[in-house]
């Protein structure tokens, strides 16, 4: 059976095995995908000398995975992050 724990430090440990530098800034196990409990983590890293700001959410639903992915350069992340945060609101 998939879990949440299991996604989590699997993901975490992907993350910080791909991404130089990787710092993780959030971990929050209450949020909410499309009517689902979910797991949101947020991190910093770099990557080719740019510096970049990320967030990841998942969800298990009828023993699938779903993740949404959010990586952009340190600029113009915190900008854009607002929009990305009202998508992820409205996925179904």
């Amino acid at each position: 059976m998939i879990n949440y724990k299991n996604i989590g430090n699997h993901r975490i440990g992907s993350i910080e095995i791909s991404c130089p530098g990787f710092d993780l800034k959030s971990y929050n196990r209450n949020a909410t995908l499309a009517g689902s409990p979910a797991y949101q983590i947020s991190f910093d890293y770099s990557y080719l000398d740019n510096n970049k700001k990320a967030t990841e959410i998942w969800t298990i639903k009828d023993d699938k995975v779903y993740i949404i992915d959010y990586v952009a350069n340190e600029q113009v992340y915190d900008i854009t992050v607002p929009v990305v945060q009202k998508m992820i609101e409205s996925v179904k």
